[in-house]
């Protein structure tokens, strides 16, 4: 879907319905997340980044798993090796 949006006087969109609907975004406060990144503005609602979010990270648990560490275990050892790492200067 790609709409036409004007931006109003003080800075303001205003996003269609159909918008809305395609995004899931329901009436009311509900909080959403627009990032920019090359040029490009990307709207969010916090469901669809806690998918994507745990979709890029669903790769690395499978393969820890597959190898017998845990992802917890796997975290820890790598601060450790940035504290070290830190501390030699």
């Amino acid at each position: 879907m790609e709409v036409q949006l004007k931006v109003s006087d003080n800075g303001r969109i205003l996003l269609p319905k159909a918008v809305r609907d395609a995004i899931g975004l329901g009436q009311g406060a509900q909080t959403v997340t627009l990032t920019v990144k090359g040029g490009q503005a990307v709207i969010e609602t916090p469901l669809q980044k806690a998918r994507r979010l745990k979709s890029l990270f669903a790769d690395d648990a499978a393969r820890l798993k597959s190898e017998g560490r845990s992802a917890v275990e796997e975290l820890i050892e790598s601060r450790r090796e940035a504290a070290r790492a830190e501390m030699a200067g």
